[in-house]
């Protein structure tokens, strides 16, 4: 993997496998929201054994990757200079190797009924692998790399605990987006390792030395090719979440109208346009009066307040009028039943009742 093919090869599977996480799983939650269920990996609408084509691009990608590590590694050794790095190299991609044929016996066969969430661990421990080794493999490294290991590192950590959340919330679309969105961007850094340190994006006065270390002429030239990787960090991280605000946009183009009118209607309250100051209402229900949005409760029911906004306050005036308009019948019938404490509340209410028309005027 320490060259430019490796890490571009590696990049393009990640893209790949990421890519149509993300497409399939924003279709799939645009088509029914309410009964969304994340998924390991998606099938490819293909007849036959290619519909796990996403699959089989995961194993024979990493299986190809660790086939040239260990194969670079046993060379350097009959050389007599042992190159441990590339061992490092073929470490990374085992797991994975291992993850992907799980996945495959596990929708072939019944010889390895997992439960709901085991496959998301799996993804989280491949991951996890990949940011622990990742992590000392930049120790082995000087100069410019381990800056760009350090971004690798922090990915494949954030992809860890994603695939967490969604083992424990199978349910939860942003997080499953996060997760597949954390393995674009690492398709997308590998490219960016790949054109920086063996390619075209490389600055003037750093060069690599025998695909180990990329090494700058002075010390200035290192401080700004350190600069411009956390530039690039920056901008990779913004580029991933506009191309996921972009496929999103698109399918909610095509999204059915009913998914389209679930969603808004399950957007917070205070995210709607219109005044967020919470209304005064009076409500008498079975012993219960409310005032400011908040209910006291008497002994013969309960209540219910919502925020009040001024269209809807000339409505609810109308009952508290109706409510308040016959106080003795009420607190004779309340007296009569022996329900002191409801008697006392309802005349708390009458005696409220011209300075609760007022503020209403007034909110009005």
């Amino acid at each position: 993997m320490g060259s430019f093919n490796g890490h571009a090869f590696a990049g393009s599977v990640a893209l790949l496998v990421a890519f149509w996480s993300l497409r399939c799983a924003i279709r799939d939650f645009l088509a029914a929201p309410h009964a969304y269920v994340a998924r390991a990996w998606h099938p490819v609408p293909i007849r036959g054994h290619w519909t796990r084509l996403a699959v089989y691009i995961l194993v024979g990608g990493t299986f190809a990757q660790l086939v040239e590590g260990l194969c670079l590694g046993l060379m350097s050794a009959l050389q007599r200079r042992l190159d441990i790095v590339q061992f490092e190299h073929a470490m990374i991609f085992v797991v994975f190797v291992i993850i992907g044929l799980i996945f495959c016996v596990h929708d072939t066969t019944s010889l390895l009924p997992l439960p709901p969430g085991s496959l998301h661990i799996l993804w989280a421990l491949g991951f996890f692998s990949e940011a622990v080794l990742t992590a000392f493999h930049s120790i082995s490294h000087q100069g410019l790399e381990p800056r760009y290991h350090v971004f690798q590192a922090i990915a494949a950590l954030a992809c860890f605990l994603l695939a967490l959340l969604v083992a424990a919330c199978p349910s939860s679309f942003l997080l499953d987006v996060l997760f597949s969105s954390g393995v674009l961007f690492q398709g997308m850094w590998l490219w960016t390792m790949a054109l920086s340190l063996y390619g075209v994006l490389q600055l003037p006065g750093c060069r690599n030395v025998d695909y180990k270390m990329v090494k700058c002429a002075t010390e200035a030239e290192e401080h700004v090719a350190v600069a411009v990787a956390d530039l690039q960090f920056i901008t990779v991280l913004v580029l991933t979440a506009l191309l996921v605000l972009a496929l999103y946009a698109r399918a909610a183009r095509s999204a059915p109208r009913s998914s389209i009118q679930f969603i808004l209607a399950s957007r917070e309250p205070h995210s709607s346009k219109g005044s967020s100051w919470e209304g005064v209402a009076m409500h008498v229900e079975g012993g219960t009066f409310m005032d400011g949005g908040k209910a006291v409760l008497g002994e013969a029911g309960g209540a219910t307040a919502a925020p009040l906004t001024p269209p809807v306050i000339a409505p609810v005036a109308a009952p508290v009028a109706a409510t308040v308009a016959s106080p003795p019948a009420a607190t004779a019938g309340a007296a009569a039943e022996g329900d002191a404490h409801h008697a006392m509340l309802l005349a708390h209410v009458v005696g409220m009742e011209s300075e609760s028309e007022g503020l209403l005027n007034v909110r009005v």
